[in-house]
């Protein structure tokens, strides 16, 4: 009922009872306001509670793990006010904090970074100014950048009128490199400045974020420089930064360094203004759009040679190194003339910066970092003397150089939009590479060697069960390095050579003119390749691909004959270990979409057919009276098996005129064969005797894919009874008439470029397996170069050092690494590094071991390098181990957190294990123990291991037994 009729009813009068009615509401009205303000009030409160209990929550998460923070209420760092509990509620929110997961948060892009870095070498400390414009697309009041090993002093947010925002707190997260700044109040949509101070040390413990390296001038004095390497995810170290690849943004540059030296960065420098005291800035062209780990500065005395470039000629570019060995740069400048050229037209896009440096840095991690505008090298894959340098070396250079430049489009033009997709920058560059040095150096055969340089490499890892899928889901940044493998740069590589296959030639560039042109300066992911090429195709790519992209491994397609004129091809995965449980799940049940190429013949003719296996097997026609070569030229990722009776028919032909075969199918024929075996689904007998025709080979390639195959069996039957039995038969196929056909000198230096690595092939071969003639002979060469100074070939001085070490002692040991330490030159000096890992002294190698952590005596960039040369050399295999076990720390210090040199120490001291004890021990040694990016390369290991030990148990007998008959 009403309020009207309960007034009536209590016997008040009407117009006394309206009076009160009105006075009534009229409460109400001011009771409803009331509550209202105090609602809004408390709810402010609430908010804002809410908000210092996310800052308290983040202090104390930030104090336990030893992290920094501060409370501030204006626009610099200050002392903390307010107070800060000291204990947390009994229950924890189950919704993360977004400083407390891995990737930034989506609501706030960078647009354009405004950067002076002042580096001082005397102290090895640098500072910074950072105005970073961003752009806020959702309403927040955090703000998540990235630093590490950084110092912030000062931060201030402004908004688009100047004004600047009051934060609350701000603080730094160490566990996920973040730094947090939380506002008093929400930024609108909109876009703002991040402006930021910083201090820091130059690195120099590790070669990566802005770090030291030093070189000694032509008077023998140390100078210091300082450089860059931040992928993935070490810019962090350098400046504060969004450091994710999607998170591209322009740059303007600045740097005040030493007068004396010079700055160089991404572009083209504006001006250099001398200041007081022997300072200068030099200010750099604002960038196109890019990741923050393409972003490159060095600081340095260099000198350079230049010229242009491109289909206009108006591109600079510019080698650069120390004033010792600058010169040596000519040959990296001529190919990266020729090849940027070659790329914008094979491309059809245009370079899009106005200058290109490439620059050898004396400390340097890998071989080559791909900065946009200013690639970075290490001097061993960079300088090429005349008279010093090998074959070998110019051959490594002009396929780095050629990589770092396909890089300017595939992986800094169009970038990955996060790093399960880093094969799309690396497969590619590793494939196209090929292809600008073919145009360079049209002799050197270099689509051939690509299948025992990255194929052949790439089935060798994924052929574990503890491989991976070459889209893998990474996310911290020491997850995010051990993806950088031979699955991501020869997998991917190959799987892109396959589809270039599929499509042709012509409809794949088109397609990647495409796909380049619609995500210039973005960032794309596999599927957006997939689409651009299918539609210039119209065919499914995706569908063609994806069982080779989303699941690890690949097949061996087994071919039998039905009698009837009819041929059948099943798939299976293929295994080292055939008994290895492989646990990842695959949504294509391991099974492929192949393409089988293949050729038929007899004494007559040969014909080429093709059909399909789309995740089955497949039939196709087969006549009786011939044999079969199937993977026609080696396009397809996978291996094939056959029959005995189509194994002997192909040994025969081989035997009878090897040339009836392209040198690509007798090079698959040796691999397939040797590692059919090596994983039991092949009897031994067979590849031993199908790879005895290479006598009669006269070709590089098969040559190598032979001697690969065979180094393993050497190394697993080096400590059996039959070892002897196997020097013999390997010294019957490297006969005399084989040395006196490559002999031991390239008379007028005619010899084409793959005739000189055959030489150091079978010479070095020959030697390794007692070659007493040979031995001979190196020891004379070294002997005379140690005490004359006689001249070498080039192109054998490797193989001198290593076998004239072998077979003398720790004087000349000694004595040949005086002169490692005395030359500067890279190339000699990589040389002179392996020889010295040839002693068969075991005090010897344990003593270069500790060499190799004595910065002074060996670069810490070689460490790894001198391990893996001992670790090969049968004395030195168990030393390596050890050493690696003992001095564990320094090398988890120095290379945990790298990209490959953690995987590659433990591989190299692992790989040639085929015991249970070594088994044990290794596992045993890694239990438990933090292997940094390594840890992949640990179950690697293990499981390789545990193949080798299987091996010996399966197949060393029956090699014997075979030996016995032949030798």
């Amino acid at each position: 009922m009403g309020t009207s009729q309960m007034a009536i009813d209590d016997g008040i009068p009407e117009k006394t009872s309206n009076k009160k009615l009105i006075l009534i509401g009229v409460a109400v009205v001011a009771l409803v306001v009331i509550v209202g303000v105090l609602a809004g009030v408390l709810s402010a409160n609430r908010e804002k509670d809410n908000c210092d209990e996310r800052v308290k929550k983040a202090v104390l998460a930030a104090k336990a793990e030893g992290e920094s923070e501060s409370t501030t209420t204006s626009s610099t760092m200050g002392p903390t006010t307010g107070s800060i509990r000291t204990t947390m509620g009994a229950t924890t929110p189950s919704i993360l904090e977004p400083w407390e997961k891995i990737r930034l948060p989506t609501d706030i892009e960078p647009i354009h970074y405004d950067m002076l870095i002042r580096v001082y070498l005397e102290t090895l400390s640098f500072s910074g100014n950072s105005n970073i414009s961003i752009d806020v697309t959702s309403q927040t009041d955090t703000i998540l950048f990235h630093i590490n090993k950084i110092n912030i002093t000062s931060v201030e947010v402004v908004d688009s009128s100047d004004k600047i925002l009051p934060i609350n707190k701000q603080f730094n997260s160490m566990k996920r490199q973040f730094y947090v700044v939380i506002l008093d109040a929400k930024m609108a949509v909109g876009q703002y400045v991040l402006r930021l101070k910083f201090v820091a040390n130059i690195e120099q413990e590790e070669l990566n974020g802005l770090y030291k390296s030093t070189y000694k001038n032509s008077a023998g004095k140390t100078r210091v420089l300082a450089a860059t390497d931040f992928q993935p995810t070490d810019a962090r170290k350098a400046f504060p930064c969004f450091d994710e690849p999607a998170l591209k943004a322009t740059f303007t540059i600045s740097i005040e360094h030493r007068s004396d030296y010079t700055a160089l960065s991404n572009m083209n420098a504006l001006e250099t203004v001398n200041m007081s005291n022997n300072r200068s800035i030099t200010r750099f062209a604002k960038s196109v759009r890019m990741p923050t780990y393409l972003v490159g500065m060095i600081i340095s005395d260099f000198k350079h040679l230049n010229d242009t470039t491109g289909i206009h000629k108006n591109i600079t570019i510019r080698t650069w190194g120390t004033p010792v060995e600058y010169q040596d740069s000519a040959y990296a400048l001529k190919i990266g003339k020729n090849v940027t050229t070659f790329f914008e037209k094979y491309y059809g896009v245009l370079f899009p910066l106005p200058k290109q440096d490439m620059v050898a840095v004396p400390d340097f991690n890998s071989g080559a970092m791909e900065n946009w505008g200013i690639i970075t090298y290490r001097e061993s894959a960079f300088f090429y003397k005349q008279g010093v340098s090998s074959e070998t070396n110019k051959q490594r250079i002009a396929l780095i150089v050629a990589h770092e430049l396909a890089h300017m489009w595939f992986g800094n033009l169009v970038s990955c939009k996060w790093w399960n997709d880093i094969w799309l920058n690396e497969g590619f560059a590793s494939y196209v590479e090929y292809l600008g040095t073919h145009n360079a150096e049209p002799d050197w055969e270099f689509m051939e060697q690509f299948l025992i340089n990255d194929l052949h490499r790439a089935f060798r890892l994924d052929a574990l069960a503890s491989s991976h899928p070459i889209t893998v889901e990474v996310e911290d940044p020491e997850e995010i390095k051990t993806v950088f493998d031979a699955i991501t740069y020869s997998k991917g590589s190959s799987i892109i050579r396959m589809l270039s296959d599929f499509l042709t030639e012509k409809i794949f560039k088109e397609g990647l003119k495409d796909y380049l042109e619609k995500y210039k300066f973005g960032n794309a992911e596999t599927k957006d390749l997939w689409a651009a090429l299918s539609l210039r195709s119209g065919k499914n790519v995706t569908k063609l691909m994806e069982t080779w992209t989303e699941q690890m491994g690949y097949p061996v397609v087994n071919i039998t004959r039905d009698g009837l004129g009819k041929g059948k091809a099943d798939q299976k995965h293929f295994l080292l270990d055939p008994k290895a449980n492989v646990t990842e799940h695959s949504d294509f049940n391991y099974k492929w979409t192949v393409k089988l190429s293949y050729i038929t013949g007899n004494d007559v003719n040969i014909n080429n057919s093709t059909v399909w296996m789309h995740r089955a097997s497949a039939t196709f026609d087969w006549p009786d009276d011939t044999w079969i070569k199937a993977n026609h030229e080696q396009y397809g990722y996978y291996r094939v098996n056959y029959e005995r009776d189509n194994w002997e028919k192909l040994a025969q032909v081989l035997k009878d005129n090897p040339t009836r075969l392209l040198s690509s199918d007798r090079t698959s024929l040796i691999d397939d064969a040797f590692n059919l075996a090596r994983a039991g689904q092949l009897d031994y007998d067979i590849a031993l005797n199908l790879s005895s025709y290479v006598k009669n080979e006269n070709k590089y390639v098969p040559w190598r894919a032979f001697m690969t195959a065979i180094g393993f069996v050497n190394t697993m039957l080096s400590t059996q009874d039959s070892y002897g039995m196997f020097q013999t038969y390997m010294l019957n196929i490297l006969n005399e008439t084989q040395i006196e056909k490559v002999g031991w000198k390239n008379v007028n230096g005619t010899d084409r470029h793959l005739e000189v690595y055959m030489r150091s092939l079978i010479l070095s071969a020959a030697c390794s397996y007692g070659h007493e003639p040979s031995i001979k002979n190196v020891k004379k060469l070294f002997m005379e170069y140690l005490d004359n100074n006689a001249t070498l070939d080039v192109d054998l001085k490797s193989l001198i050092y290593y076998h004239g070490i072998a077979n003398t002692g720790y004087k000349e040991w000694d004595r040949l690494f005086k002169r490692y330490s005395s030359t500067t030159a890279a190339s000699e000096k990589s040389k002179l590094l392996y020889g010295l890992g040839g002693s068969k002294e075991p005090w010897v190698l344990r003593r270069f071991l500790r060499y190799s952590i004595d910065g002074e005596k060996i670069r810490d960039q070689d460490t790894v390098t001198v391990v893996g040369y001992v670790a090969r050399n049968a004395v030195g295999r168990d030393l390596a181990w050890k050493f690696l076990k003992e001095n564990w720390s320094i090398f988890l210090k120095r290379y945990g957190k790298s990209s490959f040199r953690m995987a590659s120490v433990i591989t190299s001291t692992t790989s040639m294990m085929n015991t249970k004890l070594e088994l044990e021990d290794v596992k045993a040694f890694f239990e438990g123990r933090d292997a940094g990016s390594g840890e992949r390369a640990v179950k690697q290991a293990i499981e390789r291991i545990q193949t080798n030990v299987e091996w010996v148990e399966r197949s060393a007998q029956s090699i014997a037994d075979y030996l016995k008959k032949v030798t």
